[in-house]
């Protein structure tokens, strides 16, 4: 039942084409939620960001962003956190799904994560769009960002994505409440 959910929804969300990622590799514990709201500046405009992250168990989560601005963007994917038995600190997964902004687009992340210390943890990786419609292309970003424990569950995350290729580059802040206990490993 869970794979046929998991499948509607990466199906039925499809949208974002110059959002930020505003993600660690991390992945939520089964039935934890998290809710990031931010603004994000891009080449030529700026766009209000939503995002809400459910945990689905055994190092997966699925999550739903929205953006309103100068374009409208919805989008949902699901992450999968990778096994890794000799860096203990480091994290990586990969995740993907679908979105929409101004044409509909299916998203591949590859997002590594290392805690600094017990409040800030460092991420980054590659975001690819596949385009279905609005456009032909391939666009890649590099993304690079932090994450600040201000709080038990709140946090303040910075990003910057720089484009390899048709991609746009964007600058963005946001702030992530955690409705469970938070700790970066």
């Amino acid at each position: 039942m869970k794979k046929i959910v998991c499948f509607i929804l990466m199906i039925s969300t499809t949208t974002f084409l110059n959002a930020q990622v505003f993600n660690t590799a991390r992945t939520l514990n089964n039935t934890k939620f998290s809710t990031t709201a931010g603004l994000s500046l891009y080449d030529g405009g700026a766009m209000l960001l939503g995002k809400i992250g459910y945990g689905l168990g055994y190092d997966n989560d699925v999550a739903v962003t929205m953006g309103f601005g100068d374009v409208s963007y919805l989008g949902v994917d699901f992450e999968k956190e990778l096994p890794w038995e000799d860096l203990d600190n480091f994290t990586m997964s990969l995740s993907s799904g679908l979105h929409h902004c101004g044409g509909f687009a299916i998203d591949v992340t590859w997002n590594c994560s290392v805690p600094l210390d017990k409040t800030l943890e460092l991420y980054g990786g590659l975001d690819m769009d596949l385009r279905l419609t609005g456009g032909s292309g391939l666009p890649v970003l590099m993304f690079l960002g932090a994450e600040y424990a201000i709080r038990h569950r709140l946090t303040l995350l910075g990003e910057v994505d720089l484009g390899l290729n048709k991609a746009g580059n964007s600058l963005g802040v946001s702030v992530c409440y955690y409705f469970s206990g938070f700790t970066i490993k």
